[in-house]
């Protein structure tokens, strides 16, 4: 029996074939591991992103409340680049004038926070925005649980408050047109894509205020507690309440009714 003879053309064309088939295995293996390790390490930056604002936004409240001035007041916005909150000169921040939105705004100060950058994942500063009531040296109004904020994020212009106190903005690159015209309202990032990246966290009045009373709350703990242990106070007592009429705050011994 003879056998039948492949042409040389023929056969080279098979593995030619075979070849091309491999090659476009590999290229197809190739650009999946690529894209799958770019969604990877976006992920990763992204995540490290957020951990880097979730700490900025802790030392913010932490510094809030350790105030001994005024407990809830943040710190002034860094306008010179070096991550240094500038020291208070008037009642305002460095930066403000009369007539500008009632916010404080520029970069973070992260040396001030005692963070350890001041950066997001595209090395580009952090940015920060302060409503005014809640920085700067100005006696009134007082920090508390109805202090108005200023800020409106991811709200229409002329919609009220939604209790933001401050913002730290990751620009990624240049910031997001809405929260770079210098107004009071501001929007997170919808994409990707440069000019509609920004990622924010918001510290809300709420959040603040829940750390500020915890501590008032302690201190006034502290003080009754004092007053009952005082050597010259017979029976450990508590001070009497003051009346809710009375102005001065000074309670009134024996006295069986605060109103």
């Amino acid at each position: 029996m003879k056998r039948q003879r492949i042409p040389a053309g023929k056969s080279q064309s098979g593995v030619a074939l075979i070849a091309l088939l491999v090659l476009l295995i590999l290229a197809g293996s190739y650009a999946f591991y690529r894209s799958a390790n770019i969604g990877l390490g976006r992920h990763e930056r992204d995540a490290a992103l957020t951990t880097t604002l979730a700490k900025a936004k802790e030392a913010l409240i932490a510094y809030a409340l350790l105030d001994d001035n005024k407990p809830g007041r943040m710190p002034c916005p860094d306008v010179a680049g070096d991550g240094i909150s500038p020291i208070l000169t008037r009642e305002d921040c460095e930066g403000w004038a009369t007539g500008n939105p009632e916010i404080y705004a520029g970069w973070l100060p992260w040396k001030t926070l005692g963070l350890a950058d001041g950066n997001d994942d595209f090395g580009t500063r952090l940015h920060y925005v302060i409503s005014r009531n809640y920085a700067g040296d100005r006696k009134t109004p007082p920090i508390n649980s109805e202090t108005p904020t200023s800020i409106r994020l991811d709200v229409a212009a002329g919609s009220p408050s939604n209790g933001v106190v401050a913002l730290i903005i990751a620009p990624r690159g240049e910031r997001d047109g809405p929260n770079a015209d210098g107004d009071e309202f501001f929007q997170s990032g919808q994409s990707r894509e440069s000019g509609d990246n920004d990622l924010i966290a918001a510290v809300t009045r709420q959040e603040l205020m829940a750390a500020v009373e915890k501590r008032m709350a302690a201190e006034v703990r502290n003080c009754l507690e004092q007053h009952a242990q005082h050597a010259g106070n017979p029976g450990a007592t508590y001070p009497w309440p003051a009346p809710l009429s009375n102005a001065i705050f000074k309670g009134q011994a024996d006295r069986k009714s605060v109103v």
